[in-house]
């Protein structure tokens, strides 16, 4: 079992460089929770986008497991699949835009290719 100072519990400072999913994950709620949009310039709230931001990628997480997948590549797909709506606040035509700041946030991060 590891030590209680050991766990980075999301502070910027302490996440590492090779975590790439913490690194993800924190980047995705840093937007939401820095975003200037108003609860009515989105189509959902900033609490359901978080509450559903990480049910997401724990479901991805036990679905890698289950399959046999790549438990970080699901888990980062799973925490980016709506960051179009994540920085919009739109869901129309949201795959197909969020693709490049997907992208950009993967690259980034870094470790994905």
């Amino acid at each position: 079992m590891r030590e209680l100072g050991d766990y980075h519990h999301f502070r910027k400072d302490s996440v590492g460089q090779d975590d790439r999913v913490a690194r993800c994950e924190q980047r995705v709620v840093e937007i939401l929770l820095s975003s200037s949009l108003g609860e009515s310039e989105r189509d959902s709230s900033v609490v359901f986008e978080l509450k559903h931001h990480h049910s997401t990628a724990q479901f991805a997480r036990v679905l890698a497991r289950k399959r046999g997948l790549p438990i970080d590549a699901c888990t980062v797909g799973a925490l980016l699949h709506d960051i179009y709506v994540v920085t919009s606040g739109r869901y129309a035509d949201h795959a197909h835009l969020g693709a490049p700041i997907a992208e950009a946030i993967l690259d980034d991060i870094g470790g994905f290719t």
